[in-house]
């Protein structure tokens, strides 16, 4: 109720039926909460997965009063439910569900796999669980009536009426002392076997007229249903077999196109495959280019510096300078030998006079 065609769709009807068992079932475990009949079967609210948990939680803590060896299902209010699905697993594993699934689906509470598991463990907790007869009141039962329910004070005239017949007719009454008796038990008795029936004890003769108008109004349906089915099934066979057609057609049409693109394809892979040979040779000769531009630069600074050594006259501007300061040098030491020989030879006549006598 309430949700769309698409999402009864994901669901299989083996699904909806095992719910409407595992409802069934968790009815006569008496399970504390509330939760509907097509509660597992799809994404309807956020509290889902704790509804979940609650029922599977219960399931298995039924199972364990049973068999005390299966592992519990402990959970707390804020846990990861990555860890609740580990625990989950757990406590299927020591039941002996095989688990063909992926864990992660473990936390996915609707669906047909949270159904199967919920079918099986609702299945397995009602295992020899027997329902009791009904139990009738014996002292609780009001068996007061008054004088108006029981037909006013005439009634007793009738009862006496009614009993002197049937003690005639059966000819067992010897005496008036006997009768008398007796008439008094009767009025003692009578109203004891007054019963009174509770109206809500007709309930389910209302329920049984329910279910019958609901299975007229469901045969109805189906009917109505079974048409809307048909001429759907008419509509969509004609559309399939349009389509069909229109689909070869467009194949026909379209084959020479598909051929020529796979062609194009063939070529374009040939081509790539060319355009990466050539990118390959593209970096060979840039890279023998830079080797080349190198050298050359190298050559070009060598030959910039045999013209500069060539056409520079500083140098001779350095020896002329040295020659010059050379020259002067020599000039100095030219006059200084010319005053030393000077000395010399002045000495040298000193010497020769004084050898002669001669004095000066």
């Amino acid at each position: 109720m309430g949700r769309s065609s698409k999402s009864n769709g994901t669901v299989a009807s083996s699904t909806i039926r095992s719910m409407e068992n595992i409802f069934e079932r968790l009815n006569c475990l008496n399970f504390p909460g509330r939760i509907a009949k097509n509660e597992f079967l799809y994404p309807n609210e956020a509290s889902l997965f704790n509804n979940y948990v609650a029922v599977t939680t219960f399931l298995i803590d039924m199972i364990r009063e049973k068999e005390p060896t299966v592992t519990p299902l402990e959970t707390e209010e804020f846990e990861d439910p990555n860890q609740i699905a580990h625990k989950f697993m757990l406590s299927l594993q020591s039941l002996d569900y095989s688990i063909d699934f992926p864990i992660a689906k473990l936390k996915q509470p609707f669906g047909d796999i949270a159904c199967s598991i919920l079918d099986f463990l609702s299945a397995k907790a009602v295992l020899g669980f027997s329902i009791e007869g009904p139990k009738y009141a014996e002292d609780d039962v009001d068996l007061s009536i008054t004088e108006e329910e029981e037909g006013g004070p005439n009634r007793n005239h009738d009862v006496k009426t009614e009993n002197e017949e049937r003690i005639g007719i059966a000819g067992k009454v010897q005496s008036d002392a006997e009768i008398a008796e007796w008439y008094r038990e009767i009025e003692r008795v009578d109203p004891l076997l007054e019963i009174q029936f509770d109206s809500k004890q007709q309930e389910w003769r209302e329920q049984i007229d329910n279910i019958v108008a609901a299975s007229g109004n469901f045969a109805h349906d189906f009917e109505a249903s079974e048409l809307a089915l048909g001429r759907l099934l008419e509509v969509t066979s004609a559309t399939h077999e349009s389509l069909g057609s229109n689909e070869t057609l467009i194949h026909d049409k379209m084959e020479h196109i598909v051929e020529e693109f796979n062609n194009v394809t063939v070529s374009v892979k040939m081509l790539e495959k060319s355009r990466a040979q050539s990118k390959i040779a593209l970096e060979d000769a840039r890279t023998e280019l830079r080797e080349v531009t190198k050298e050359l630069d190298e050559a070009k600074a060598k030959v910039e510096e045999k013209g500069n050594s060539i056409t520079d006259t500083s140098r001779l501007f350095q020896i002329k300078t040295v020659l010059q300061e050379m020259k002067a040098e020599i000039r100095i030491f030219d006059v200084d030998i010319g005053m030393l020989e000077h000395t010399l030879l002045h000495k040298r006549l000193q010497e020769g006079g004084r050898e002669l006598g001669i004095s000066r």
